[in-house]
């Protein structure tokens, strides 16, 4: 590496005079940890290691293989240094080892083709309203966790949350990621994860204390690969538009405790909540018959289904090559099952006030394969509905008053229970009640009574006024999903939902 006659780079001992460092060159300082070259052992200045401020050669917000590329966005900028390091949140949580742009590159490839071969997925879970709800005092209900110095935190779990921590373990690499502190967020590992088979020792856990303030980024865990991860949470607001849409399965918050909690009046449903009177705390029935975890079980079920084929063994098995091609990215494949939900549906809304393209409603709706207009038209099949004392909700009722034309008048909840189980719901279970008081519409997502079995009247008048544009085919496969969702089966080890 030396021309001849070069000064050698050799520091020799003073025994036997046998090199005891050897560098050839300038070291390029690729892998630093807690402040000290992990390869000369030179101290180097103190860095930031956040991989989600803005980076070269990436617009912040648009972070490597946020839309989807799946490949590095980190590139070099003319005249930047060459010794930006930053953390490989996907091997630590620690800010103490920094990489460098290509020994990261390296090293999340390797990562990448190790989960291809397991026929893993990552998923990113949040903590608060998507797992569990907090309360600062003990209320009935609660579940006591200790954190540190006797401090104790008490919280609900949702439901069928160890069911669904194991169905979703046996799919994917599980990460946390929250805006909680960092005490408060182990203990909750603790109390959910006792022997670290889900999150490993020390936990894949990310917090206020280890990641930048403001919007969760997705480059803090995967700086330079995101072809393979789910992120699961119930604050949509808090991601890039890039990363709703290419990776984040939205979920209802899970809310218990009185009074009224706060998480109600923000993001999707705050908009939602709005529209009618506030109502008040979720009855323990309601609470009992939340499945939002069962669906995104299911979801994930599908998921890693799309993107590896078949059921676990299929495609060679785990342990196997990748598949000639190799998988099709989370980021192609998540949009794209998402999209088949509303799919041939075309939406407008009434009594909600002006509606652009980029109210959360109709941007999910739009997510999930609807058209969305603002006026009723002849191809509109869903009028979502907010008040009953509109325009557009007396031409449906006269519409509907002529036959049937295969148009709906629906509550807001509709919307968000398609939202949160990605399959069209029952139109007759969030049809918009002619009189007496309106549905709770964020509530009656998941307090709806589990249908009754086909022959059923109610059964028989749902699968009639859904016909027009939904048919008997997709109406058996709505049955099998309730069954399949509720009951567990095809996940292997989720146990019945209570209903």
């Amino acid at each position: 590496a030396f021309a001849a006659g070069a000064p050698s780079p050799l520091v020799r001992s003073s025994a036997r005079g046998w090199p005891a460092l050897m560098v050839v060159g300038s070291c390029a300082h690729d892998v630093v940890f807690a402040g000290l070259c992990a390869h000369c052992g030179e101290a180097l200045p103190a860095q930031s290691s956040s991989s989600s401020m803005p980076r070269r050669g990436a617009p912040r917000g648009i972070g490597a293989g946020d839309g989807g590329s799946g490949g590095s966005g980190s590139g070099e900028e003319e005249g930047a240094p060459a010794t930006k390091r930053l953390r490989p949140g996907f091997l630590t949580a620690s800010l103490d080892l920094q990489v460098s742009k290509s020994a990261l590159d390296t090293l999340a490839e390797d990562e990448r083709r190790r989960r291809v071969r397991a026929r893993r997925l990552v998923v990113v879970l949040d903590i608060d309203h998507t797992l569990l709800v907090a309360t600062p005092q003990w209320q009935a209900g609660a579940t006591t966790l200790k954190g540190v110095r006797g401090r104790e935190y008490y919280v609900r779990f949702r439901p069928h949350l160890q069911d669904f921590m194991k169905c979703a373990a046996e799919l994917s690499e599980l990460y946390l990621y929250t805006h909680g502190a960092a005490h408060y967020a182990e203990a909750v590992v603790r109390g959910i994860d006792p022997q670290g088979a889900l999150f490993g020792r020390p936990p894949r856990l990310f917090t206020r204390d280890n990641t930048p303030p403001g919007l969760k980024h997705i480059e803090e865990i995967f700086p330079s690969d995101t072809s393979q991860v789910v992120i699961v949470d119930d604050r949509d607001e808090m991601w890039s538009q890039n990363v709703r849409t290419a990776h984040l399965i939205k979920v209802s918050p899970f809310l218990f405790f009185p009074p009224r909690d706060a998480r109600a009046d923000v993001s999707l449903e705050g908009c939602v909540a709005r529209w009618q009177p506030p109502m008040g705390p979720a009855g323990s029935e309601e609470v009992a018959s939340d499945r939002q975890l069962p669906a995104v079980a299911e979801i994930l079920r599908r998921l890693h289904r799309g993107t590896f084929g078949g059921d676990s063994g299929s495609r060679g098995g785990v342990g196997a090559d990748p598949p000639e091609g190799g998988v099709p990215f989370v980021s192609d494949m998540l949009p794209a099952l998402r999209r088949a939900t509303l799919h041939g549906c075309v939406v407008a809304f009434t009594g909600v006030g002006v509606v652009a393209p980029t109210h959360p409603l109709a941007w999910w709706c739009q997510q999930l394969g609807a058209a969305v207009q603002g006026e009723l038209s002849a191809q509109v099949t869903h009028l979502v509905a907010a008040r009953r004392d509109t325009g557009k909700c007396a031409e449906a009722r006269r519409r509907l008053a002529e036959g049937p034309r295969g148009l709906h008048v629906v509550h807001p909840g509709w919307v968000l229970r398609a939202l949160a189980t990605w399959r069209r719901p029952c139109e007759v279970d969030f049809a918009l009640p002619p009189e007496g008081p309106l549905p709770d519409f964020c509530g009656s997502a998941w307090s709806l009574p589990r249908r009754p079995p086909p022959q059923a009247a109610t059964a028989v008048a749902c699968a009639a006024a859904v016909a027009p544009t939904r048919g008997a085919a997709a109406e058996d496969e709505w049955d099998e999903w309730i069954d399949e969702v509720v009951v567990g089966a095809g996940l292997g080890k989720c146990a019945p939902v209570a209903t």
